[in-house]
């Protein structure tokens, strides 16, 4: 079976919407922000863009901290430490601390994945208001109580959680792949624990994982907003005074490369849920934003996908079907992901299988390589159209390591992507031979 040909009318139509949105946003792409970066007294990266078209700053301090620092008997606790840092400081408890915040108009959140804690401020950048803002977020890095009756509301949320975990497909299905694709290794884990895990959690757990890990030593910070650099970095200066310097985190492990393999996992469902991939590579990879145009054509283009096109329009086994490379520090997952019905998952694995060997070994057509090229140039300009998608592209800068020129060279870097480069990455980094496949669904009864 051969796939190497253009996909189709609609293909064409969106490299042309593609294009007009190049040409439409020139300008916003030739005036891309510049990153400034400096280390702070005691070696703190911060990246910095400064914005004065509106009144307001934000900060983002993402700290080596996630899940994969969890104690294998007490997973869950990263996950769970980073919400509960706004849920109390000393001297207010949880409606106290909000209602000092929401006098400001500020917002103040924090969130973790495997590799990072991250809390984040957004503020108006008038001095009055920020003081009483930045002083209120520098507390939840420095003085959260964990409170236990709070800690205690808060596992009985998350165990209710896990129970409707039990009935999502997804959820059951992504855990037993990611268990495999991982073995032994933190990313494997779930990074919001389970009914043992969570149970063993208390507040001197709490408060020893943040003490050990939101330290200025795992820190990197980013800032978009309505400040010069010396008012930032007389700013960050303040906040930072109150966090300890610590030690840093161990490097991520490099995760063991499993054996290829097959699984069935029975569920009382009438769609069978079907993961296939293997592990990819680190964000911080050179040849991420290759793999980047390699995978919109194979499945992460949506409807125009290759294996959009041969699975749903051509045969109509499944509503949707995507790819993609996950964004971890360590080597992440290379997934291929689709629902289909219980009788139809052998033919739907089967022609997964064929469709990836094929875009390995005959690659894609100029065309569509032209069209992913086209696409993701063309709409790399709305990544950027916010001070809040700056800085999160700030985040992945500073956190992964990317080129400090990165907002102004990404697309330069997607449009030299050709035919060539295409079919050097992805035989290089789409290995069919080594794909774990986890398969959830009902029993296949014949009548």
């Amino acid at each position: 079976m051969s796939v190497n040909r253009t996909l189709s009318e609609f293909m064409s139509f969106t490299a042309l919407v593609a294009s007009i949105l190049a040409l439409f946003s020139l300008q916003t792409v030739i005036a891309a922000p510049e990153i400034q970066v400096w280390e702070t007294e005691h070696g703190v990266p911060v990246y910095f863009v400064e914005a004065h078209e509106i009144p307001m700053i934000q900060v983002s301090m993402g700290f080596r901290a996630g899940s994969a620092n969890d104690p294998v008997d007490k997973l869950g606790l990263s996950s769970l430490m980073s919400q509960m840092l706004t849920m109390g400081v000393n001297g207010m408890d949880q409606d106290a601390f909000a209602e000092a915040i929401e006098s400001t108009g500020a917002q103040i959140g924090a969130g973790s994945d495997a590799d990072k804690v991250v809390a984040s401020l957004k503020s108006l950048s008038e001095a009055g208001v920020l003081e009483r803002a930045s002083d209120l977020f520098t507390r939840t890095l420095s003085e959260p109580t964990f409170s236990p009756d709070v800690l205690e509301r808060e596992r009985a949320r998350r165990l209710v959680g896990l129970e409707r975990q039990k009935q999502s497909p997804g959820s059951m299905a992504g855990k037993a792949y990611a268990a495999t694709l991982f073995p032994d290794h933190p990313y494997g884990r779930p990074a919001s624990g389970d009914e043992t895990t969570l149970a063993a959690i208390n507040q001197s757990d709490l408060i020893a994982f943040h003490q050990k890990y939101l330290v200025q030593s795992n820190l990197v910070i980013a800032v978009v907003g309505d400040m010069t650099r010396p008012q930032v970095e007389l700013w960050i200066d303040d906040m930072l005074a109150s966090i300890p310097l610590g030690e840093r985190a161990s490097d991520a492990l490099v995760p063991m490369v499993p054996v290829a393999s097959e699984q069935f996992i029975s569920f009382d469902s009438q769609q069978s849920t079907i993961l296939v991939g293997h592990q990819g590579i680190p964000r911080g990879h050179p040849d991420y934003i290759a793999l980047t145009v390699a995978n919109y054509i194979l499945g992460g283009g949506g409807l125009v996908s290759i294996l959009a096109d041969e699975l749903r329009e051509k045969r109509g086994l499944t509503y949707g079907v995507s790819s993609g490379f996950s964004r971890m520090v360590s080597s992440g997952s290379f997934t291929i992901r689709l629902q289909t019905r219980n009788d139809k998952r052998d033919e739907a694995v089967g022609l997964v299988r064929d469709v990836l060997n094929d875009f390995v070994e005959n690659g894609p057509t100029e065309q569509q390589v032209e069209n992913a090229v086209k696409h993701l140039s063309g709409s790399f300009p709305l990544s950027t159209d916010s001070n809040s998608k700056v800085g999160n592209i700030l985040m992945a800068i500073a956190y992964y390591g990317l080129p400090v020129d990165y907002l102004q060279t990404y697309i330069q870097e997607v449009e030299a992507v050709d035919l060539g480069r295409v079919n050097e990455v992805v035989r290089r980094h789409m290995r069919p031979g080594d794909l774990i496949q986890v398969v959830l669904g009902g029993l296949v009864t014949t009548e």
